[in-house]
């Protein structure tokens, strides 16, 4: 007769365990299914376009979890556009602050390149967003992995590849208000790159590695892209980059510098670059026709002589000006502006390249909000795919 009751005791005890966890699962999803609705009016009340498509719940007993069919969100001047195949977003029952997207493998992606609007397919094998949020509902950090990417732009007829990345994304508890807080961090490690021909250049398709920490100094509103670039910029925007490595074809780089933009919304910038395999690299501008030879020559002398002074590394200073890229006194390619004219062709001719000059930076015909100081090197963390 105990073990009866007991039997029995254990069976009810089960049967509301299961009841009672049923009813938290199903709480915490209606919650965040709420607070996703929370997020897209927020939005949309910015002006942007965003769905998500049907969503259904499942994750049932340890994970909250919504699939949404077809999620996409636009730009509200259409300066850009995503839009994905199936997104899974989930959570631990036992931690409603973190939250995962598992973003499938085919995004559809409308970006400014160059000036102009391209369409582009990314397949990546893998890509996962994971987010931590305060109690409060905000937004605290996100990382994005991506592996085994393809980006394609039939348009353009370019193609390109990328082995492995993660973007780390870090916000401040409270918002910037002046030019001199940060409004956010986000560090890029990037490996396997492979450019499409027509954007190669003379370095080659081939970036074995790419990684960088950038500091957003300045409020950076919450508004459409082309406002909040200039709002940020007009406000005295800028962006530090401690440090960034680059390891192009026989080029590689360490850098530290600052950007922002000029009225045009032109790259205006000034980077101290350490650089190794320059004589290897001005050979290749002058092969392509883009560095005449008694310059290059000239050129790749002088760099020898302070380079034997630094152990066979040579500081240089790199530029970005009135819509010219300097290495030093050279004028190495266009810095085109980074959004289309408004009414523009979607997608536009890639510009030629330009032929290096020897001539003197310009003066700028009016000064950044901010000064562009080159920060203090910083030394660069150890990769960390995890």
């Amino acid at each position: 007769m105990n073990l009866k009751r007991a039997a029995l005791f254990l069976i009810l005890a089960a049967g509301l365990t299961l009841c009672a966890t049923f009813l938290y699962w199903r709480a915490a999803v209606a919650e965040m299914d709420r607070t996703i609705e929370g997020w897209l009016q927020a939005w949309r009340a910015q002006g942007y376009r965003i769905e998500t498509g049907p969503r259904a719940p499942s994750g049932f007993p340890f994970q909250a979890r919504i699939a949404a069919e077809a999620p996409s969100i636009e730009d509200p001047e259409g300066a850009w556009r995503w839009t994905a195949r199936g997104v899974d977003i989930e959570t631990d029952l036992w931690d409603l602050t973190r939250y995962r997207l598992r973003l499938g493998n085919r995004h559809d992606l409308a970006a400014p390149i160059n000036g102009r609007i391209v369409d582009m397919r990314i397949t990546p094998e893998t890509a996962d967003l994971e987010t931590d949020f305060d109690l409060n509902g905000q937004l605290r950090k996100a990382r994005l992995r991506l592996t085994s990417a393809t980006v394609s732009a039939p348009k353009i007829g370019a193609t390109g590849r990328l082995e492995r990345a993660v973007i780390t994304l870090v916000l401040p508890k409270e918002p910037a208000a002046r030019h001199d807080q940060e409004s956010a961090a986000i560090e890029l490690i990037a490996q396997g790159v492979t450019l499409p021909p027509d954007m190669a250049g003379p370095l080659g398709p081939s970036l074995a590695h790419v990684s960088t920490r950038l500091r957003v100094m300045g409020a950076a509103p919450r508004a459409d892209l082309r406002g909040a670039l200039a709002a940020w910029r007009d406000g005295g925007g800028v962006i530090e980059a401690p440090w960034l490595r680059l390891n192009w074809g026989p080029l590689g780089l360490n850098a530290t510098g600052t950007a922002t933009i000029d009225q045009e919304f032109r790259p205006l910038a000034a980077f101290d670059v350490k650089a190794r395999g320059y004589k290897e690299s001005i050979d290749a501008f002058a092969d392509a026709g883009l560095i005449d030879r008694q310059v290059g020559r000239w050129a790749g002398l002088g760099l020898q002589i302070f380079a034997g002074l630094g152990g066979g590394e040579v500081s240089i200073p790199v530029s970005a000006q009135d819509g010219a890229v300097f290495l030093g006194p050279l004028r190495i390619g266009d810095a085109p502006p980074l959004l289309p004219a408004q009414g523009g062709d979607r997608v536009s001719p890639a510009p030629a390249p330009s032929a290096v000059t020897v001539q003197p930076r310009p003066a700028p015909n009016a000064p950044p909000a901010a000064p562009l100081n080159v920060p203090a090197p910083e030394a660069p963390p150890t990769l960390d795919w995890r």
